[in-house]
């Protein structure tokens, strides 16, 4: 636009001065005062016009750089907020593993009373017996008692054929008490820590009630898919179509 405004300027300049010439004899006019100002000026408004040509390059290459640059930013800036969001669920994950810990600890083990009287062939105690007994407070309602006594049985019979099903015993307890999160917790030990075991997909199954206790919906849906999809012959396959067909017609 500003070089159009200048040529204009300069040509209604060039027709004025026409305008005012007498016309051409045989013999050719020497170049006026008013013709000298004239040429002087459209030299002025060429050099005007071509630092404006200059000035619009470089503005042109200022203003792609800065675009260049504002792209770089905006990737960044994604980048950090991907981060964020990275960092917050870590902080949460590691927030519900401190709970988790903290109410294991605060559980004492189960008193060995073998310290206060000789022990006999009748009164040693055995890990069935120790099984057994966490069962019974299971049953009982005993929920706290009976988290201690399979604490118990995995500390100290971490290899036994029943430590997957005391593992798995309290995952039930925590379940019972509705602390779904420190359940999943526990079951997931089950999965990974016992994974030929026959209560693996009962862990699962507890896995997705536990989602479905939390409101987690999406997710439990998902893994109740995945036990009938992995586990066709699975005896409490009934509860699991049931749930199935809970959440899709929510």
């Amino acid at each position: 636009m500003k070089k159009i405004y200048v040529f204009g300027l300069l040509l209604l300049l060039l027709l004025a001065h026409c305008a005012q010439q007498k016309p051409y004899t045989e013999i050719q006019q020497p170049v006026s005062k008013n013709e000298q100002q004239i040429q002087y000026l459209a030299e002025v408004i060429k050099m005007n016009s071509d630092a404006i040509d200059q000035q619009e390059k470089q503005f042109s290459g200022d203003l792609q750089m800065l675009n260049s640059k504002l792209n770089q930013i905006i990737v960044l800036q994604s980048k950090v907020s991907n981060l964020e969001v990275k960092v917050g669920t870590l902080d949460s994950k590691i927030e519900a593993q401190s709970k988790i810990l903290t109410q294991l600890k605060s559980y004492p083990a189960v008193a060995d009373q073998t310290q206060t009287k000789p022990k006999t062939e009748s009164d040693e105690i055995t890990p069935e017996k120790l099984y057994q007994t966490g069962r019974q407070y299971y049953v009982d309602k005993d929920f706290r008692k009976s988290i201690s006594t399979f604490s118990e049985f995995i500390k100290e019979y971490s290899q036994h054929d029943l430590a997957a099903n005391a593992q798995y015993w309290i995952g039930e307890c925590y379940y019972s008490l509705d602390q779904f999160e420190t359940a999943i917790f526990i079951f997931d030990k089950v999965v990974i820590n016992y994974p030929e075991s026959n209560k693996v997909v009962d862990a699962k199954l507890k896995i997705a009630l536990c989602l479905i206790g939390m409101e987690q919906y999406t997710g439990a849906l998902t893994q109740l898919r995945e036990i009938q999809k992995q586990y066709p012959d699975y005896e409490r396959l009934d509860i699991v179509r049931e749930r199935i067909v809970m959440l899709e017609n929510r």
